[in-house]
């Protein structure tokens, strides 16, 4: 019984697990669609980022000062693209772990609950053998004492013949004629 509740216990922690890693999954879905959803966001105002700066750069060709202003602007938006990608890249690294380490988990699982009725079903047959075991054991030991007591039967009237043969060899012989 206490085996039935370890395994129940450990059963709704290992559910209680998964449901953790499954919500866990979710929710960093949900924040990888969002960084894509800002993602796009951010190359279309790149974009658009761009095409003013080639109309900026006809406007104001003359102002340099001006030009290096919207370059480190443009750079920064660059620099934040790529480290957007690279977050993004360990977010889609970081849910195959997941999604890895949840399918081990259940093959592991899966093996776990094979063993459990195999050695289930091997404890059913050592007890069946058992219980053979023990009726032919008790079959022998009453041979055993059936066939002691035979002999001890047949001992009996052994010696009783013995004391027999004994007593009438001791009686002097009588001669019977014929």
């Amino acid at each position: 019984m206490s085996q039935v509740d370890t395994s129940n216990k450990s059963k709704a922690q290992m559910d209680t697990k998964l449901t953790n890693i499954i919500y866990q999954i979710e929710r960093e879905k949900a924040v990888i669609k969002e960084a894509k959803l800002r993602l796009s966001s951010i190359e279309e105002r790149f974009t658009f980022i761009e095409s003013e700066s080639k109309k900026i750069e006809l406007e104001i060709e003359n102002s340099s000062k001006s030009l290096l202003d919207k370059n480190s602007i443009i750079d920064e938006k660059r620099s934040r693209l790529v480290e957007l990608k690279n977050k993004l890249a360990a977010l889609n690294i970081r849910i195959d772990e997941i999604s890895a380490h949840a399918d081990r988990n259940k093959k592991l699982r899966e093996i776990f609950f094979k063993k459990k009725s195999r050695l289930v079903e091997i404890n059913s047959r050592v007890n069946i053998l058992v219980a053979r075991m023990e009726e032919k054991k008790k079959l022998y030991v009453n041979n055993r004492d059936e066939n002691n007591l035979a002999i001890n039967v047949m001992r009996k009237s052994l010696s009783e013949k013995e004391e027999n043969l004994n007593n009438t060899s001791m009686q002097p012989v009588t001669q019977v004629r014929y």
